[in-house]
This record gives C-alpha cells, structure tokens and sequence, in this order.
C-alpha cells in the first residue's frame, strides 16, 4: 500500500511541475504566436510584418484566447471577457488601466475610443505614455464622451481595493489545452522544422538510454565489487586502483572526454592510439540500430565507467568498513564465522543503502552527463536535443523533454524506496 501511495505522490508532483513549467513559460522571451505565425527560423530571425487579423486567429488556434487555468482568483470587479484580449500591447494597456483604478465600464469605453479611426494618432500617443509611465497630455482631440474618462487617467490615482472573487474556468482553459497538446507528442509538431516530436524524442531517448544503461550497469557493477575487494583482500593492488580511479574522478568531464577523442580516434599521435573510430564517421539515421554503431558508443561509455566508478567503490568500501563496526558484527564473529562469511550474511545489505540513493541520484544525473558527451562524440541523444530546442527557443520540443526528465527523476526516488523496503522491510515500516 506504501508504494501505491509514494507512487501518487510523485504523480502529484509530477503534476506541480508541470504547473510550475507552464506559468514560468510566459516569462520566456519568445512569443509562441510569433512562432507559430513563421516569425523564427532555424538559423536567423525573420522580422516579416503581420497583421492583428493574423496574430488574432493563430492565437486562438493556440487557445490563447481562454483562461489560463482551471479556476482564478481575481478581484470583484474584473470582466472575463478581458481575458479574451490577445494582443501584447493592449494587455499591456488594459492591466495599467485596471491598475488606475477604472472600471469595466471605463475600460470598454477606452477599448472604443482606441479602436475608432477618427482617434488612432491621440490614442497612441495615450498608449505609449500609459506603457511607458508617463504622464498623459492634457490638449487632447477627444468627444466630449472621452473627457472624464482621460481627466481620471490624467489624475493618476492608483486603484482601490477590490474583494477577491473565487472562479471555476472549467477544463476549456489554457494549461489543460497546452497540457494535452504537451503529452501528445503524435500532434505536438516542432516550431523550427515542423517535425512531429514523438519520433524525435524517442530517437534521441534510443541513443540516451544506449549510453547511461551500460554505464550505470558496468559502474555500480565494478564499483561495488572493488569496494568488497578493498575491504576483503590484503593485496595492496586494489588500494593502487583505488588512487588510480579517485584520480580520475577528479578530472572534468569535458576535458578527460576530449583527451580521449583526440588521442585515440586519430593516427595523429601514432598507430598504436588509433583504437577507436572518429566521432564524425558514426551513422544517426533513423533506420541505423544501435548495434551496428557499438564501436562509437564504446569510448563515450569507457568515459563514464573510468570517472564515475572510483567514487561508487569509495563510497563501498567506507560503507562497508562503517557496518563491519558495529556491535552486531562482533556477535557473527563470536560464532566463528569467517570475514567473507559476515560480510555476505550481515554487512553487505546494510551498506548497500548509500549505493542505492547514489544509484537513484544517478540514473538523472547520468541523462545531464550525456549532454556533456553526446556533444562532444556527435551522439544525437537527449541532452543534445533539449540543448538544442532551447538555443532555437523550440519549446514544443523542449517542454516534453523537461517533463520527461522531471518524470524520470522522480520515478528514480521511487524506484529507491521500493528496492529500501525490498532489502530491509523495516524501513518501510519507519516511514509508515
């Protein structure tokens, strides 16, 4: 029942992130209309004209038009039917009006005046001195219908208070619509190359997963046996790999990756160093399987397991060394059982704790690590597209990828709490 229930929760925070994403999208600096009218490209800004008639209707198709979430909290006196202005600028206008305090009433009239032709050049000069917060001209060529309404815009008395009102929007609102639109990768289309996202995604998941599996696997793996080999055997040569591996650890990622590339793709530094094939020789189309491009994984992999395993048996060993002093560890001794003996039938579950969160911290940590890689080995993997995505502002791309990676950490601390209570059920009993 335990893990049903830390399984809701972590769908339940899954879902607060995706809150917290599409509320901090609208501070981004591109606008998703924009985008969707062409104004972007691959490699440069187009800065064609579009009309209001243009941007209007891609708005809506993006339901931009709607509420933006499930229910609002807004004051008493506000019209819903404000929701429904699409263009930034009269956003813009509309929200300083209603932070000087005028009404529906006074806004709506506002909105006519600024739609009317005959006023056009006064209520731009209006517009841009409400925007920009300056003090509005006194001499303006209004009917007389329009002059109480600019003599309180003129006065600059900031708004008075308004009860806050309670409104349910209903599931025809814009995070429900950007939600659907968001999960359905089939129908989410890319803004740049207008190529659907599920086959992007899941192509650059394929290599991901290609590398971070054999490593997490070979890491922990041989991470965990040097460690009960440090601990176990007298022989001083597991503690010369220990110091050789802790070096390693040391080393940034991005420079030891690149050594590699350099000394032992190349015939630059001799014959004996040209081992494994050249970064730019791999084959990324889509019908290629992963298998016949093994030999160009081999080395990225190799970068992982060297850095990254020096510090699991580090962590093994001390935590073995930890549990082989305790008290209980004396009585197993008492009964003659021998050093191997303890260590398989007492210590190792117990020092296998801090290997399974290091383990649950690295399964997301290695899907960032393979950024790092995928990049400099040319590797088309998931780091590189979410890199990518952001630099071009493709964010129908960039937004499953972060929800995909959000999902995938969350469900890692929650795989760990299963293989804790697996291991010893008495932690599952504490935590309930």
């Amino acid at each position: 029942m335990s893990v049903i229930v830390k399984l809701l929760q972590s769908l339940l925070l899954l879902y607060i992130l995706s809150i917290t994403i599409f509320f901090l999208k609208d501070l981004l600096p591109t606008d998703p209309v924009e985008q969707a009218l062409g104004i972007y490209s691959e490699n440069e800004f187009d800065d064609r004209s579009y009309t209001d008639s243009e941007y209007i209707r891609e708005a809506k198709k993006l339901h931009l038009d709607k509420p933006k979430f499930y229910f609002s909290i807004t004051p008493s006196d506000w019209n819903e039917n404000f929701n429904k202005i699409i263009i930034p600028e009269q956003k813009k206008i509309v929200s300083k009006l209603v932070a000087l305090g005028l009404n529906n009433q006074e806004i709506e009239l506002y909105l006519k005046g600024n739609q009317n032709p005959k006023y056009k050049s006064t209520f731009i000069e209006i517009n841009q001195a409400l925007v920009k917060g300056n003090k509005i001209p006194n001499s303006l060529n209004i009917e007389s219908e329009f002059i109480p309404l600019m003599q309180k815009i003129q006065s600059g008395d900031k708004r008075s208070f308004y009860y806050p009102v309670f409104r349910w929007q209903g599931l025809d609102n814009q995070y429900h619509h950007w939600m659907k639109s968001t999960v359905d990768v089939k129908n989410n289309f890319s803004n740049i190359d207008n190529q659907p996202a599920g086959p992007k995604i899941s192509s650059a998941l394929k290599w991901t997963l290609s590398i971070t599996i054999p490593t997490l696997i070979i890491s922990f793996g041989l991470g965990i046996f040097l460690g009960i080999k440090n601990v176990i055997s007298t022989s001083k040569i597991w503690n010369y790999l220990q110091t050789l591996l802790d070096l390693l650890y040391s080393l940034p990622l991005f420079w030891f990756a690149t050594l590699m590339v350099i000394f032992f793709t190349t015939s630059d530094y001799g014959k004996l160093t040209n081992i494994f094939p050249s970064i730019h020789s791999m084959n990324i189309s889509t019908e290629v399987s992963i298998l016949s491009n093994l030999k160009h994984l081999t080395l990225p992999i190799l970068c992982f397991v060297l850095l990254n395993t020096g510090y699991i048996s580090a962590l093994m060993t001390r935590s073995l060394k930890d549990q082989l002093s305790k008290p209980f560890i004396l009585t197993a001794q008492l009964k003659g059982l021998s050093r191997g003996q303890i260590i398989k039938q007492h210590a190792f579950k117990n020092a296998l704790f801090p290997i399974i969160t290091l383990f649950t911290s690295a399964i997301p940590g290695s899907f960032a690590g393979s950024l790092i890689l995928e990049i400099i080995f040319n590797i088309p993997g998931i780091g590189r597209l979410l890199y990518r995505s952001i630099l071009l502002a493709d964010w129908n791309i960039a937004f499953p990828l972060l929800l995909l990676l959000s999902a995938i950490t969350i469900l890692s601390f929650w795989f760990a709490d299963i293989v804790y209570a697996k291991i010893d059920p008495k932690t599952a009993v504490v935590e309930n």
